[in-house]
């Protein structure tokens, strides 16, 4: 990992539907579709804290995931996490896996796009779309299990 982010605790419950909802938030017809119906609400969340990995060229996610622990898959609130903590934005382009309907692993793009002062989710099959770029920072849960 070339970084991490920790993500507070959250003490207050939070629904996928009223989040991905909010003005501040684009949510990309994709993940509405294919991820948003299987996200449940949550009660609480415990702190949590992720590695940050920059893909140093341009790579496929059959290329991505052999490379990260077997327990990879992030969490959706670790997203609204993220979108709370820089309500004005910050740069990077955000890869990470999240399970959708029928428990298939979604890649999961998250970025701030400035012309619109929101922060775009985007979801893709994996393979769909062809590769990510250079730069790309890909998040990993810290604790998972190598």
């Amino acid at each position: 990992p070339n970084g991490s982010i920790t993500f507070p605790e959250r003490t207050t419950p939070i629904d996928p539907n009223e989040f991905f909802n909010r003005s501040s938030v684009y949510l990309r017809g994709f993940f509405r579709k294919c991820i948003l119906p299987v996200l449940t609400p949550v009660a609480s969340t415990p702190k949590r804290t992720y590695g940050i990995g920059r893909l140093k060229k341009k790579a496929y996610d059959r290329e991505i995931r052999p490379d990260l622990p077997k327990r990879h898959l992030g969490h959706w609130e670790d997203i609204a996490s993220l979108v709370e903590m820089y309500p004005n934005g910050k740069e990077g382009y955000y890869l990470l896996y999240l399970e959708g309907v029928g428990g298939e692993v979604f890649a999961v793009l998250v970025s701030w796009e400035s012309d619109f002062r929101k922060w775009n989710a985007r979801g893709w099959r994996q393979g769909e779309g062809g590769y990510w770029l250079a730069g790309n920072l890909v998040l990993c849960p810290s604790n998972a299990a190598l």
